[in-house]
């Protein structure tokens, strides 16, 4: 037997696999490489989630460079698992974390976003209300060193590829101590991009707060269902002026009947189609500015 011939084809063949090993290596990192660039990207395009959080708020918005902005956290832990499905599993920065109002279903679960995602930028307003997971999530800010800043009618965040951020309620902070219901005091924000709008409500019901009523609306495309769809959550005079074509009913399983039949109704009247989050799970809207469609995660 010839063991030179031998050692020359085992080494041979030795070469041919490690070569061909890092060949499979190097199309999965170039593969790899293609689809994070794909993903992550600038492609002109506003990304709305509202996300399936059970009975409670969490609204995404990912804007066409890519800033990143979550609104509300929902009841609990459910919201990791949900922002995780929305973003790439290396992507753990947010631009801008907003509470509209301090209510355990858009609170609790914000303060552990706060601990797993690094966040630039916290907005929420000192709303006089106790309670032991809104002072953890002021705390979480408070220890992590975030900027904080209050959200008032008539300011507007502007991210510099198209995309604003309107405050339309509340008010002053002079205000916040004259209010009966927290739910009043809730963050009103109309996002807008191009010729696109989407008005999102936090739980501030139309016919509890009169001044909120009577002012001039815009005519937006999406309208986040204020208070998962309470009684007096919307009101036939704002809708006549929104004339929402799609109402997002954030809601999970209640013991309130939420949404009510009278405000589906009057959403039906006003033609817009309505979606619920506890029926077909996550809410994605997408838009280039002009056109937009949405996308569901789960089939009735």
């Amino acid at each position: 037997m010839d063991l030179r011939r031998l050692s020359d084809k085992t080494n041979d063949f030795l070469f041919t696999k490690i070569t061909y090993q890092r060949f499979l290596f190097a199309l999965v990192f170039i593969a790899l490489f293609i689809w994070l660039a794909i993903f992550t990207w600038p492609n002109r395009e506003l990304h709305l989630y509202f996300l399936a959080v059970g009975q409670g708020d969490s609204v995404f918005i990912r804007t066409p460079d890519n800033y990143k902005i979550l609104i509300d956290g929902g009841p609990d832990l459910t919201i990791l698992e949900k922002l995780s499905a929305a973003l790439p599993f290396y992507d753990r920065e947010l631009d801008l974390v907003v509470l509209t109002h301090p209510h355990a279903d858009h609170v609790n679960g914000l303060s552990a976003v706060l601990a797993k995602y690094k966040v630039d930028k916290v907005i929420y307003n000192p709303v006089p209300y106790k309670s032991s997971q809104y002072q953890l999530f002021k705390d979480k800010v408070k220890e992590l060193g975030i900027k904080a800043e209050t959200f008032t009618k008539g300011q507007v965040i502007e991210f510099g590829d198209g995309v604003k951020l309107t405050c339309f309620w509340p008010l002053g902070q002079e205000t916040f101590a004259e209010l009966s219901d927290v739910n009043a005091a809730s963050i009103v924000v109309l996002a807008q991009y191009g010729e696109f709008s989407a008005l999102l409500t936090g739980d501030a019901e139309f016919s509890q707060i009169p001044q909120l009523e009577s002012q001039a609306w815009p005519r937006v495309q999406v309208l986040k269902v204020p208070h998962q769809g309470s009684k007096g959550a919307v009101t036939e005079k704002v809708l006549a002026q929104l004339k929402p074509d799609l109402a997002v009913v954030s809601v999970g399983e209640n013991k309130f009947g939420h949404p009510v039949k009278s405000e589906i109704e009057k959403l039906q009247t006003c033609g817009s189609e309505i979606v619920r989050t506890d029926l077909v799970g996550t809410i994605e809207v997408v838009t280039n500015g002009k056109r937009w469609y949405y996308v569901i995660e789960k089939w009735k």
